[in-house]
């Protein structure tokens, strides 16, 4: 039974990919970039879940369908029924493909007309609930007020601003509020600046480690960058995929689970997720948080008197994997880190789901010992470097823990140039308490600045609420 609830998370996540891919979908997709991406997943995921909780009673629903399951009816078929109705709504320039799965699937595993009517209104249902979501799906004019605000990637003419109204959409999760973030370094309030030893630890870094031509970044750090990516690249897809693929690693280590199960955990990531999106866009575009990118202020300021900038720096950047194009900064604000949030969100969700499913030890503030083992497609010995045209080798990652995975995701950007330390992670001073620039150990160790603080936190409220 497992088998056809996989079918349809594969599909999921490959809906991602196809839509990020030029040659399946033309010019633009349905559901491009990383919230959008989160939000398409979450919706689907929870649809998945709902069907099959109400045929089972076996799990509570995020949302108690508009009617009752019939007599009669499967509970993975009717997964997997809503899960292509949110996705042939979602993704239309999909929908014949799509269609063709769906045959495939019934062929294979066989759904009746119940199943089907039933799974089918459980999708409407979601989609319907998140109707509300194209008034924040557009932009509202943006543009810098003054020094160390988010501003056009120089290297990229004509680059705009995404997602300035996506951080007021309503929370996915019932009764989610927003999650407490420290300002970054050197942000004294909205539009007021003042760098601080802080800030010019982290200039100093990404400066260092993240150019084009880094004298000091090792191979080890470069192949970090490029492992954790994920920055909507052709046959690639957002960094939602790559997290929820991940956990399917994890959860495929742990030993064989009832559907029930893995559409518990899957969909509770999926829904941190789709929350971390929200929640790291809301701080993105809010003045009080708001931070420019390394291509920018590395270029126009100085982080403290007497420090040069250097007009002419350029980064790593993030990959533009499968073609032959330069890489470029992302089109939205640093601070917070979008992958360090989602990063955060979702593999400590799933922490905390194994620890209590499995009765493991490790606290909140420990690191844990959920090992798996991981091919990014961004290393899979397919997928090209722009930079020669030619296939990356292809690299199996071994991590000791997810707490690991948490840490280097979010370091991952800093070896591409594309994020300071800060956007991503900060270390807890044990003496003062307070936020400065280093690698915690543990998430006991983790500051109240950057995107893994708050996705942490998010973590905590979906467990909380999924009770796990």
């Amino acid at each position: 039974m497992i088998d056809k609830v996989r079918f349809w998370v594969e599909e999921i996540l490959e809906a991602n990919r196809r839509d990020h891919t030029t040659a399946q979908v033309g010019m633009v997709g349905d559901q491009r970039g990383p919230f959008r991406s989160a939000r398409a997943l979450a919706m689907a995921m929870m649809a998945m879940h709902d069907a099959h909780a109400a045929v089972t009673g076996a799990s509570v629903p995020y949302r108690a369908p508009s009617l009752p399951a019939p007599p009669g009816a499967e509970a993975e078929a009717a997964a997997a029924a809503a899960a292509h109705t949110v996705l042939q709504t979602l993704y239309p320039r999909q929908a014949a493909l799509l269609w063709s799965r769906w045959q495939a699937y019934v062929a294979r595993y066989g759904a009746s007309g119940a199943s089907q009517g039933f799974g089918t209104q459980v999708g409407l249902d979601h989609v319907a609930a998140r109707a509300g979501d194209t008034a924040f799906l557009g932009e509202v004019p943006y543009a810098p007020t003054g020094p160390y605000e988010h501003d056009a990637d120089p290297l990229s003419p004509g680059q705009g601003f995404f997602g300035t109204k996506w951080g007021g959409a309503p929370p996915f999760l019932s009764g989610m509020t927003l999650q407490p973030l420290a300002p970054p370094a050197g942000r004294t309030g909205p539009h007021a600046f003042m760098p601080d030893n802080f800030y010019a630890a982290e200039f100093e870094e990404v400066m260092r480690y993240g150019a084009l031509t880094s004298a000091v970044r090792t191979p080890k750090q470069e192949e970090t960058g490029l492992f954790w990516a994920y920055d909507g690249a052709e046959e690639i897809g957002t960094p939602p995929r790559l997290y929820m693929q991940v956990a399917l690693a994890v959860l495929d280590a742990r030993g064989p689970l009832s559907p029930t199960a893995m559409l518990e955990a899957l969909s509770a990531c999926a829904v941190a997720l789709a929350d971390a999106g929200i929640q790291a866009w809301h701080y993105k575009y809010d003045a009080a948080h708001m931070l420019w990118r390394p291509v920018v202020g590395i270029r126009r300021a100085e982080p403290l008197p007497g420090t040069p900038r250097d007009p002419w720096w350029i980064p790593l950047s993030k990959p533009d994997t499968n073609t032959r194009h330069v890489g470029s900064t992302p089109d939205f604000p640093a601070y917070p880190s979008g992958h360090a949030t989602f990063g955060a969100a979702c593999f400590e969700t799933l922490r905390r789901w194994i620890r209590t499913r499995e009765g493991l030890g490790f606290g909140d503030g420990d690191a844990d010992t959920i090992g798996f083992s991981f091919v990014s497609d961004e290393l899979n010995g397919r997928n090209t470097d722009p930079r020669d045209g030619l296939p990356r080798r292809r690299v199996t990652r071994h991590y000791a823990g997810l707490w690991n995975a948490i840490r280097d995701n979010s370091e991952s950007r800093i070896w591409l140039g594309v994020h300071w330390r800060m956007d991503g992670i900060s270390k807890r001073d044990v003496m003062t308490g307070k936020a400065v620039h280093g690698r915690p150990a543990n998430p006991g160790e983790v500051g109240d600045v950057g995107g893994v603080h708050l996705g942490l936190g998010i973590a905590k409220v979906v467990a909380a609420k999924r009770g796990f």
